[in-house]
């Protein structure tokens, strides 16, 4: 599916994204193919199927937010195998990105109040996020340090607390993570998506039903204004006063440029103290995740209008967005990727113990014993890398007055927009410099 989305092969990324959302259905990973399936099938032309999966994934955030949060000693499953066997509940910036695209997918096919709940949707989650998700993170720190040493249904759990204090295991920590990092220190992260508020505010300014609509699209852009420094939010923040003051918007084209892929996940091996495995344990090491972060993208596209060449801004800088949140959730990954490796190499040396004192001294079956442990520790010893892989890197925007021949040209493809609507927004994909564009425009708001 990435290799199609890369190539810009935008119907066959959707294609495979759909067909693993469906064999990952009712299972662990089923959002997460749910979000790329969405993704893929708008930038393939094909909305209503995008409508479709994330209205899914909307419904399975819904249910995984309606849940109480989990007690990390009765995760026994994640202790004997791991993380990602856990299911994917989306991160912060994939329930607003998911909000956001589908308020555009409204947009595109028409249903202006539909998108209207979307964006309040969105208003309402960035909201509150940061003090759920902080109250979340405190909880599982407390859980995990609760756990750690303890006893839970009759198996002992790793020390995980004694373990962030070996200096051996910090400094190989702070090699992979740096020394400054959120292992080591409180990490807030900032879950606001420019993209959002710009969004929030394009769509109040072109289509108000009301005075408060105005005004809305006056302060998003007020706030947006203050986040980035952007010149075509400064022009936008202009209009919005004037449009709160009972002006009207005149007709006006947004071209939403989404170039290149936001940080994949990797994993990177860490050994862990061996206090508690003893020399007897043949393998002790930890598999971390680490963002990794994607080149080989297309910073620049050339948007033309009248004559005119116009350079699209960053708005939202995904790399930034992701790794935030990937900080501010780190000490509790750590917290909880040591409990889980840690007391799966407990269990194996427990069973080697036990088949030494059956074996009578039978090196063969004790050598046995130990290969198969080892092989069951390192098929469970993968780190959660499951992401939302179709995000962009980069989303820039332009602003250009709509032309009266209704013609734009995006690198040098003739676009058709609507002089009288009061805003066309033009959405452009390539997530790699080497994939073909995808390229979609739209109408809203009649003057």
């Amino acid at each position: 599916m990435r290799s199609y989305w890369n190539s810009g092969d935008y119907k066959a990324a959707a294609l495979s994204a759909a067909e693993m959302a469906e064999d990952a259905k009712d299972s662990a990973d089923e959002l997460v193919w749910l979000l790329d399936e969405g993704s893929a099938s708008r930038a393939a032309g094909q909305t209503a199927q995008s409508i479709k999966a994330f209205d899914k994934a909307y419904g399975l955030i819904q249910k995984f937010d309606s849940e109480p949060e989990i007690d990390l000693g009765a995760e026994s499953k994640a202790l004997l195998t791991n993380l990602s066997y856990l299911p994917y509940t989306g991160y912060n910036y994939d329930k607003i990105m998911l909000g956001v695209y589908q308020a555009l997918n409204c947009m595109e096919s028409g249903d202006i109040d539909g998108a209207a709940v979307m964006l309040k949707r969105v208003e309402n989650f960035q909201r509150d996020t940061e003090r759920k998700n902080a109250d979340r993170i405190t909880y599982g720190m407390g859980n995990a340090s609760k756990v750690s040493g303890s006893t839970v249904d009759g198996q002992r759990v790793y020390d995980a607390n004694r373990a962030m204090s070996d200096g051996k295991f910090r400094s190989s920590l702070a090699g992979v993570y740096g020394a400054n990092s959120a292992v080591f220190k409180s990490s807030r992260a900032n879950y606001v998506n420019p993209f959002a508020y710009w969004l929030d505010g394009i769509y109040f300014m072109a289509c108000p039903q009301d005075s408060s609509d105005r005004q809305r699209a006056w302060d998003s852009f007020r706030i947006l204004s203050s986040m980035v420094e952007n010149k075509y939010v400064h022009e936008d923040l202009r209009q919005a006063e004037k449009v709160a003051n009972g002006g009207k918007m005149p007709p006006t084209t947004y071209v939403i440029y989404e170039t290149g892929c936001a940080p994949l996940r990797s994993q990177v091996r860490i050994d862990i103290p061996v206090f508690l495995a003893t020399n007897d344990v043949p393998y002790v090491g930890v598999n971390f995740p680490k963002l990794e972060y994607v080149g080989g993208y297309s910073p620049n596209l050339s948007v033309t209008a009248d004559g005119k060449t116009y350079s699209p801004a960053i708005i939202a800088d995904m790399d930034k967005i992701v790794s935030e949140e990937f900080n501010s959730e780190l000490p509790l990954v750590i917290a909880k990727t040591l409990l889980s490796a840690g007391t799966k190499a407990a269990l194996q040396y427990g069973v080697q113990e036990s088949v030494r004192a059956a074996s009578n001294g039978d090196s063969a079956l004790l050598l046995a014993a130990m290969i198969v442990g080892s092989i069951y520790q390192i098929s469970m010893n993968d780190a959660d890398l499951r992401t939302w892989t179709t995000l962009p890197k980069q989303i820039k925007i332009a602003r250009i007055p709509t032309p009266q021949s209704g013609r734009i040209f995006i690198e040098g493809r003739e676009v058709k927009v609507n002089p009288s609507a009061v805003a066309n927004i033009v959405c452009v994909n390539k997530p790699s410099a080497f994939s073909q564009i995808s390229v979609r425009s739209f109408a809203i708001g009649k003057n």
